[in-house]
């Protein structure tokens, strides 16, 4: 079992819409932590569309008040560029299932957005969940000695899966506080 002992944000924005992925990660040093990101990032430019835009990545540790971070500005667009189309509205998204050693559940919700040309009665295309997949086997593949991503308690993620059903993201609402008279 390991230990979290980084974070790294990867923050995106489309259309003055702006959103984030994050990463726990077991890294001996700040600049093992800074290579995983590096490598989420190109994972993840792979298969977000042209219109997205990666604005930054940090990585942090995990130590509460310490202030020890990295921000690395990126500007540049995600690679993948489907045939002109209509697209689904940014809500829905691709789930990422990353399978632990504990079976502990670790998912990514990622909104590429998704064209409808990529999706057939609500499944995402097989060449596109491929895609997904082989980015993350190149990424795991490269990941420096010591270094893994983990989920939040710590479970070793050993491989990740692409879900063939369009997902919903969560929206965080907040329960509004009950009144009594």
């Amino acid at each position: 079992m390991g230990v979290p002992t980084h974070r790294i944000e990867i923050r995106k924005s489309r259309l003055g819409k702006n959103w984030s992925n994050d990463y726990l990660v077991e890294a001996p040093t700040m600049d093992d932590a800074v290579t995983m990101a590096e490598g989420a990032l190109a994972w993840e430019k792979s298969f977000h569309m042209l219109s997205v835009n990666f604005d930054y990545y940090r990585v942090s540790t995990m130590s509460v008040g310490d202030r020890i971070f990295r921000h690395v500005v990126v500007n540049e667009l995600g690679v993948a560029n489907p045939t002109p189309a209509d697209f689904l509205p940014l809500f829905n998204t691709v789930r990422f299932d990353m399978q632990t050693l504990d079976s502990d559940p670790c998912r990514k919700y990622f909104r590429l957005p998704l064209a409808e040309v990529l999706v057939e009665n609500e499944v995402i295309l097989a060449a596109t969940r491929t895609n997904i997949d082989s980015g993350f086997a190149t990424w795991y593949a490269a990941w420096p000695d010591g270094t893994n991503v983990v989920s939040r308690i710590g479970h070793l993620v050993i491989n990740g899966s692409c879900s063939p059903i369009v997902q919903m993201r969560q929206l965080h609402r907040h329960k509004r506080p009950t009144i009594i008279p």
